[in-house]
């Protein structure tokens, strides 16, 4: 679906059902055509994974991961 739709900004949950959020980062970022999309981690753990753009833990508001995916989008690189 990736490649299909060429989205600006990916968000991803770490713990997912039949491929984690890390398995999901490295694979967008091994195919040229998806790994300069940024990516943003909304997940309970809040640790920032290898090749992910930014991280907001789940218990921060829908605004806080709003503004975090508008800063990767306007910035086009990683959130510090």
């Amino acid at each position: 679906m990736v490649r299909e739709f060429g989205p600006d900004l990916i968000v991803t949950d770490l713990m997912m059902p039949v491929m984690d959020g890390a398995e999901l980062i490295q694979r967008l970022r091994a195919e040229p055509v998806t790994a300069g999309v940024p990516v943003l981690v909304s997940s309970f753990h809040s640790e920032l994974v290898e090749g992910a753009d930014a991280a907001v833990p789940k218990t921060r508001s829908f605004d806080e991961v709003l503004d975090a995916a508008e800063t990767l989008l306007n910035r086009g690189g990683k959130l510090c």
